[in-house]
C-alpha cells in the first residue's frame, strides 16, 4: 500500500503532513518556507514530521535542532539542494531523533555537504541517500553548535545509508581541531553502508587519533577517486568491501591504535601505519597483524602475556586435529631487482638492571620439533633437521671466547682457533674430531 497522506494519518495520528504546510514536491516551487514551517509545528505540536512523495527544492539550510523525527515515504521523497550551502544541519538539540526514508540530492553548481551531523548524539539515520554534493555526502563536525547541551556525537546511528557521487568525501568524520572536552565523535554505528564513486575517500575518520571506538558492518567503498576506507582513530571494528578504488582501499594511518577491519574482497590496496591493529582477509593471507602487544599492566606490575594460538578442534564424536598455527615472513615484490622476504624473527624481552635477555622457549609435545620441513618425528626425538640440501652450521668461537662463557655440561661449540668441534663433558673441552 502506498503511504498518501490519507493512509499516512490513518496508520498514525502523531504526525504533522508537511504538505499541510504548503510543501508542495512539485520540483519546480521553493519549498524551504514550507519545509521549515512544518517541521516548527511538528516541533510545537511534540509530533514527528512526514514528507510525502515529491521533489523538494530548499535554497538555504533545514536546520534540524529539536527532538522532531523526520520520516519520508521511502526513495519518492527527494528533498533537492540549490546553492552553495551544507544542506540540511542536525544538531545536538535533536539528540534522540530519527530520520529516514528519504533522498538528499545536490543540484547542479551546488556546494556544500548534503547532511551535517554536528555534536547531535543518540541520532539515528535510516534508509537515506545523499549525492551529487560538492563537498562530503554525510559530515560529522566536531564543532558544537551555540547553545547545544550536548556537545559530542556520541552512539549516532546510520543504517541502510548510501552516500555516493559526491566532490569530496562519502561519509566523513571530522576530529580537525579537537582540542579536548567532549566535543568529539565517538561510539558510533554504521551498519549496511554504501559510499561509492566519491571525489576523495568513501569512508573517512579522520582529524582526530584520540576518536573511534564505531562498529561498522557491510560497508562498500568502491571505484571512489582517491581511497576506499580510511581510519585515524583507535578501537573500531569495521567489517569493509572495497574494490577499484584509486589510490589505496584500505588505509589504517600511523595513529590508529587497536582497530579491526576484516575486508571480505580481494583487496590489492592496503597500508597500515598504526599500532595493535589487525586486518583480516584481502589480499593477504587469513590475517595480517601490526605491532600487536598485550594490554599495559598497572605501575609495579609484571608485563601480561600476549598468547597467540590457533583455533582447538570441536567434536563430540570422531576425533578432529587441532588448528596450525602459521607465521610467515611476507613475499617479495617488484618489477626489476632482487629483495628478500620478510623475516620470521623470535626475540625475548631486553632485562634490567643485569637482568638476562628473555629466552626464548620451544616446549614440543609428543612430535618433537622439526627443522627444513613438514615432517613429525619420533616420539623420542626432540628436535629433527630434515634437508637434503642444507646442513647445520655451529658459526666457530676463538678459544678465548669459549673460556669467557660459563660451561655447562653437553655444550657443544666450533672452536675456530683450532678448526675442531668440541663439547663440554661437565669438566673440560674434548674435541670430536
Amino acid at each position: 500500500m502506498s503511504l498518501t497522506k490519507a493512509t499516512y494519518s490513518m496508520i498514525d495520528g502523531q504526525f504533522v503532513n508537511a504538505a499541510d504546510y504548503g510543501a508542495s514536491g512539485d520540483g519546480v516551487t521553493n519549498d524551504t518556507a514550507a519545509l521549515n514551517a512544518a517541521y516548527a509545528a511538528a516541533a510545537a505540536a511534540k509530533k514527528d514530521l512526514y514528507i510525502p512523495a515529491g521533489n523538494y527544492i530548499f535554497t538555504s539550510q533545514l536546520l534540524w535542532d529539536k527532538n522532531v523525527n523526520v520520516v519520508g515515504q521511502w526513495e519518492y521523497t527527494n528533498l533537492r539542494k540549490q546553492g552553495n550551502f551544507d544542506g540540511i544541519l542536525i544538531t545536538g538539540l535533536a539528540a534522540g531523533s530519527v530520520f529516514k526514508q528519504f533522498n538528499v540530492l545536490g543540484q547542479a553548481g551546488n556546494g556544500g555537504s548534503g547532511i551535517v551531523i554536528r555534536g547531535a548524539s543518540y541520532v539515528t539515520l535510516e534508509r537515506i541517500f545523499t549525492g551529487l554534493h560538492a563537498q562530503d555526502g554525510i559530515y560529522f563536525d566536531n564543532t558544537a553548535a551555540t547553545g547545544d547541551p550536548n556537545a559530542g556525537t556520541f552512539r549516532t546511528v546510520l543504517r541502510l545509508v548510501n552516500s555516493s557521487s559526491n566532490g569530496r568525501d562519502g561519509i566523513g568524520i571530522d576530529g580537525t581541531g579537537y582540542t579536548g572536552g567532549v566535543n568529539i565523535c565517538n561510539v558510533c554505528t554504521f551498519d549496511s553502508i554504501t559510499c561509492n564513486s566519491n571525489g576523495n575517500i568513501g569512508f573517512r575518520q579522520y582529524g582526530e587519533s584520540s576518536a573511534g571506538y564505531h562498529f561498522g558492518f557491510n560497508i562498500t567503498c568502491a571505484e571512489n577517486d582517491v581511497g576506499g576506507f580510511l581510519l585515524e582513530g583507535i578501537g573500531s571494528v569495521f567489517q569493509v568491501y572495497t574494490e577499484s578504488n584509486a589510490t589505496f582501499d584500505v588505509n589504517l594511518s600511523n595513529t590508529t591504535i587497536r582497530n579491526v577491519v576484516t575486508v571480505v574482497n580481494e583487496n590489492i590496496g592496503y597500508i597500515d601505519n598504526g599500532q595493535n591493529n589487525i586486518l583480516i582477509g584481502g589480499a593477504f593471507a587469513g590475517m595480517r597483524v601490526s605491532q600487536i602487544y598485550a594490554p599495559e599492566t598497572p605501575e609495579n606490575v609484571a608485563g601480561r602475556d600476549l598468547i597467540i594460538s590457533s583455533a582447538a578442534s570441536k567434536s563430540t564424536s570422531a576425533a578432529y586435529s587441532g588448528g596450525t598455527l602459521f607465521l610467515y615472513g611476507g613475499d617479495a615484490a617488484g618489477t626489476s631487482g632482487s629483495a628478500s622476504g620478510g623475516i620470521v624473527r623470535l626475540q625475548g624481552g631486553d632485562g634490567y638492571g643485569g637482568g638476562q635477555k628473555g629466552p626464548v622457549w620451544l616446549q614440543p609435545g609428543g612430535g618433537g620439533v622439526t627443522v627444513g620441513a613438514s615432517v613429525t618425528p619420533p616420539a623420542s626425538v626432540l628436535m629433527r633437521f630434515e634437508s637434503t640440501t642444507r646442513a647445520v652450521q655451529y658459526v666457530g668461537i676463538s678459544t678465548a671466547q669459549r673460556d669467557a662463557l660459563t660451561a655447562a655440561a653437553g655444550m657443544l661449540v666450533f672452536n675456530s682457533s683450532t678448526s675442531k668441534l668440541q663439547v663440554y663433558d661437565g669438566s673440560t673441552w674434548i674435541d670430536l674430531h
